[in-house]
């Protein structure tokens, strides 16, 4: 004897299959959106981390720079009597050893940092080999030889397009690591000490 299924069962049957189907479809619906901002999320926090990766290194070669091109400043400073000769003789042994310092942290940044990092080391690295190379021409029959604050004039120049060099890798290297830029982040401290 075959029993045959009442209508009304297999209505019932039918929307049991309809709402398996629809839960089923909402169960990968959110599986996908839950998976696609897992995913996002992890990208984002990957790069954040790659970004970060080198930010000790960054750091690292910026100081070996600086303090390659302060000693140039304090044997600039330091140097005040003598002939012009003796003074950039003496100036040019710091500088050398400058040129070189920054050589190789333009070596390591070329590993590490973003083209704009490099772009400021290089001119630097430029810029401290002209004021070298100028240093062993010694323009001293010039009429810049005159001098200012007890150096020659195109050397006390040269010197402070270094620091400005030297500025413009400070800041490409601060928005490297994702420091904030000083004048926003002084903005931001004029703002908070008003609110208060």
């Amino acid at each position: 004897m075959v029993l045959a299924a009442s209508p009304a069962a297999s209505t019932a049957s039918g929307a049991s299959w309809q709402t398996a189907l629809t839960q089923g479809g909402f169960l990968i619906v959110g599986a996908l959106i839950a998976f696609t901002s897992t995913w996002f999320s992890d990208r984002r926090k990957l790069k954040r981390e790659d970004d970060r990766q080198w930010s000790a290194e960054l750091k690292a070669s910026y100081v070996a720079i600086a303090a390659a091109v302060s000693r140039c400043h304090l044997e600039m400073a330091q140097i005040r009597a003598g002939s012009i000769e003796d003074r950039l003789a003496a100036v040019m042994e710091p500088t050398e050893e400058a040129m070189r310092t920054i050589q190789v942290q333009v070596r390591q940044l070329e590993l590490i940092a973003r083209q704009p990092v490099i772009n400021a080391a290089e001119a630097l690295q430029v810029q401290v080999a002209e004021i070298w190379q100028a240093g062993l021409i010694g323009p001293t029959d010039d009429p810049e030889a005159d001098e200012f604050l007890g150096q020659p004039i195109w050397l006390y120049r040269r010197m402070t397009e270094m620091d400005d060099r030297l500025e413009d890798l400070r800041a490409r290297i601060r928005g490297a690591i994702r420091v904030e830029p000083e004048k926003r982040a002084r903005k931001k401290a004029s703002k908070t000490r008003a609110r208060r």
